[in-house]
This record gives structure tokens, sequence and C-alpha cells, in this order.
């Protein structure tokens, strides 16, 4: 296959699977966004893109490819979290989507990491709405504003020194009071003790998404689920990165090269249908984001997941 057909040309590129996931597509509710973390990864050749595409050229049109398969109807951007992303980077992003294709996009760790990673001095810029401003929300919305699903604020690990949850409640609503209201937006924690009542009446107050999250130490989406008012806004994001009391790098290790299912985790599935069922009866979108440290390999779990939400409905 010439580069032509693949980026930009004529020809419809040869996706695998295009045809099935057409047709798993057409069946799966509309209020169920599914998606990948991200989408750089050799392995996902024969899975999600053509096998003859290189390396190279997944790193700098993957993204192009990935959207056009009608399955996945969203993506993470989670280069965003590492460094501030400029007009110019997400200005070719924006160039390899449909126009309205809604990615989540993580938060600059500078906004939401409560102390320096390197040294463990407190963070200066830890939930400040200018630095938001300047580094996250100016950018976005100069350059990427048909595109920005949501904002994903994944709170880093707080070992420790860590707040109180009435401390971390009170933080946040401080800072959502001070941003647009219009911005759709998703607070992530990795910290279970900090899953507190205070906290959920703090984002539901801003119209903020809670992010039942699959990590290291936090409850099972089932466990989450459970809690009283744990959906917090219309939007409902579940990301799915580990599983709880896997370790990350370790699991890394035993899934590459991520083209294959290596575990299936019945559980988390279930759970994702359950959820999927609650927010078609709650009239609230879905959005599922998953990582290939879940079961080895994102698009097929993401496969999976449709299945399962479609043959549930």
């Amino acid at each position: 296959m010439k580069q032509l057909d693949l980026f930009g040309g004529p020809s419809e590129p040869d996706l695998p699977n295009l045809e099935a996931d057409r047709a798993l597509a057409a069946r799966l509710p509309q209020h169920v966004l599914l998606g990948t973390s991200t989408w750089t990864f050799p392995g996902w050749r024969g899975v999600l893109y053509p096998r003859t595409v290189t390396e190279r050229e997944i790193v700098a049109h993957g993204l192009r490819l990935y959207a056009q398969n009608p399955l996945f109807r969203t993506v993470g951007i989670d280069r965003s979290y590492y460094a501030p992303l400029s007009d110019e980077e997400l200005a070719r992003y924006r160039a390899d989507l449909p126009d309205g294709f809604p990615c989540a996009m993580k938060v600059w760790s500078g906004i939401v990491s409560r102390h320096d990673p390197r040294t463990g001095a407190p963070n200066p810029t830890f939930l400040d709405p200018r630095a938001f401003e300047t580094h996250v929300l100016g950018p976005a919305a100069r350059s990427f504003a048909r595109h920005t699903g949501v904002l994903l604020f994944v709170l880093s690990p707080m070992r420790a020194v860590k707040p109180a949850p009435e401390e971390l409640a009170e933080g946040l609503d401080r800072f959502f009071e001070a941003v647009p209201r219009s911005l759709r937006c998703a607070v992530e924690l990795r910290n279970p003790e900090l899953l507190s009542g205070a906290y959920l009446r703090t984002l539901a107050r801003h119209g903020v998404s809670h992010v039942l999250g699959l990590w290291e130490r936090m409850p099972s989406i089932g466990r989450q689920l459970a809690v009283p008012a744990i959906l917090t806004a219309p939007l409902v994001i579940c990301r799915l990165s580990i599983r709880p009391g896997d370790r990350y790098e370790e699991r890394k290790r035993a899934m590459a090269p991520f083209d294959r299912i290596v575990d299936v985790d019945e559980t988390t599935r279930g759970d994702v249908v359950t959820l999927a069922r609650r927010c078609a009866a709650e009239r609230r979108s879905l959005m599922v984001l998953v990582n290939n440290k879940v079961e080895g390999c994102a698009p097929l779990t993401v496969r999976a997941l449709a299945q399962r939400i479609v043959d549930g409905a």
C-alpha cells in the first residue's frame, strides 16, 4: 500500500477488521464513546493499523488512521501531561482528526502535582487557575477547541504528604470557581482516601466529572459505582489504566509488544457494561479510555467491550 493511500489519498486505507468494526459501531449506543489512552504503538500493526505502516508513520500520522475507524470514537492525549502542548503541536493533531472528533486531553503535571516529583518541594502552580489558563486552556482554546472533548485532571499520587479530603475539596472548589464553567473537565484520583463526600459534592456543584479510574491503589470500577453520588456530571469518564494491585512497570514488561490479549479481565469488562447501562438509564454520556496494561492490547479490549455492551443492550 502506498503512503498516499494511507495518509490522505483517494483510496480508503486497508485498516484491519474495518468492516466488522463498522458493523459493531452501528449497533453501539450513541451515548458510548470508546477509545484508547493514546495511539502510537507499533504492536497495533495488523490489529488497528495496516501491517505495512512504519513506526515513524504511526508516530507522525497514526492519529489520522485511528480516527478513520468508526468504532474508536475518542482517544486520549497523554503527552500533554508531561509538558504543555504548543499551538503548533495541537494544530498538527487537529489536522489529522475529523471535525469535532472528541479527545480526552490530560492537563499538564504542573497543574495537577501537589509536589515537585524530583525535589518533593511544594508546587506553586498546583491547581493555579492562572497557570492553567496560560499553559493549558489558552492553547487548547486557540488551536484545539473543536476537539477538546474533556480536560483530564489526573492528580498525581500523594504519598508522604497529602491533604485531608476536605482540604482537597476546598482547593478544587476554588480552582473550578475561577475557570470557565463551559469547560468539560474531569478529575481522577490516585489516592482512594481522597474519594470523599466533600470531593464529590464539589465536583457536582461545578459540573465536573469524577473519573472512574482503574488504577493500582484505587477501588475497582464496580466498587466505585457503589459509592453514592459517584456520577457527578452529564459526561461520565472511565479510564482503564491498570488493575488494582498490579504494578505499572511489571505490567508493561508482561504485556509488551501490546499486540494481543494476554490476560482477560472479566470483572472490569462486566463493570463497564454495568456502567454503560446505568448511563443509559440516567441519560448520561459515557467515555471509556483503555490502556494496554489492562489486558495486553487496548484496541482488542475496546472491541471486546463494544461487543459486551451491544450484547447487554
